[in-house]
């Protein structure tokens, strides 16, 4: 119990900051080598200033990669044995106009079955799996 004394949301945020470090450097060296590189949005996480998950469009598509907790911030036992997560979902055009008239009720964000979801126990495999869907 080394981090009584740490504000677990600190250390949450940092452990989630390096284990997203691998996926970050593979996609810095995706966008340095392509000719034409994919639209890469680091998410930057506000605790510890630090990226912890990007969203990447291809397509139609976007992509999320993050990396999640693996370990309690306190006593360091695992907590999830895949802390590696992709999402996949088609690009919606909203017109918000429209939908202030409330004519039509809609949702910006689509429904749960609208994504593709799935953890991955490592930054290889989760970033393998996106890349995949890149091509």
């Amino acid at each position: 119990m080394e981090h009584l004394d740490q504000d677990p949301a600190v250390l949450v945020s940092e452990e989630r900051a390096r284990l997203f470090v691998p996926i970050q450097r593979r996609l810095e060296l995706l966008i340095s080598e392509s000719n034409v590189p994919p639209k890469i949005e680091f998410e930057n996480n506000s605790i510890s200033q630090k990226n912890d998950g990007a969203i990447i469009q291809s397509g139609s598509f976007n992509i999320s990669i993050r990396a999640l907790v693996a370990t309690n911030p306190l006593n360091g036992k695992i907590i999830n044995e895949t802390p590696f997560a992709v999402s996949i979902w088609r690009r919606q055009e909203f017109d918000l106009e429209t939908l202030q008239g409330f004519k039509k009720e809609g949702c910006e964000t689509p429904s749960e079955s609208a994504f593709l979801n799935k953890d991955f126990a490592s930054s290889e495999e989760a970033l393998e799996f996106t890349l995949a869907q890149l091509r």
